[in-house]
């Protein structure tokens, strides 16, 4: 097994799932703590794909964690956070969209890996403009 052939076929497979998210995302933007639709799509996307995700993360109705991968020995976790707030009058300017895109299609890409020793999970982490999503998650 090449763990970096089988990742640069992954990345390619679920490529253009990633660019249609960015896309959706970045057609419908959402302000801080109002992402529900772009939250509905990465978990829907995710559940697809056979993720098992936890909605309302932290307490947070726009938030969520994907399980993206689970090793027998893990040697370490990974979080792959997405963003996908917008800003007022701005849209996806501060390029969320696209941030978060990215770390659905890294995510994607890891799950399958058998030989992989790590956790992975994907983390949405709304509302970053205005209160720091991140924070709350944090702080839990």
């Amino acid at each position: 097994m090449n763990t970096l052939e089988d990742l640069k076929k992954a990345l390619k497979a679920y490529e253009a799932q990633a660019f249609q998210l960015n896309y959706t995302i970045a057609d419908d933007p959402e302000l801080s703590g109002e992402e529900y639709h772009a939250c509905r799509h990465y978990v829907d996307l995710c559940r697809s794909l056979g993720m098992e995700v936890e909605e309302q993360f932290t307490g947070q109705p726009t938030a969520f964690r994907a399980i993206a991968h689970r090793a027998n020995k893990p040697v370490f976790k990974m979080a792959l956070l997405a963003e996908y707030d917008a800003l007022p009058g701005v849209g996806h300017g501060c390029g969320h969209s696209a941030n978060g895109a990215m770390s659905f299609l890294a995510a994607a890409a890891l799950k399958d890996l058998d030989d992989l020793p790590v956790d992975v999970d994907l983390i949405g982490t709304p509302d970053e403009e205005l209160r720091g999503g991140k924070v709350i998650m944090c702080d839990q």
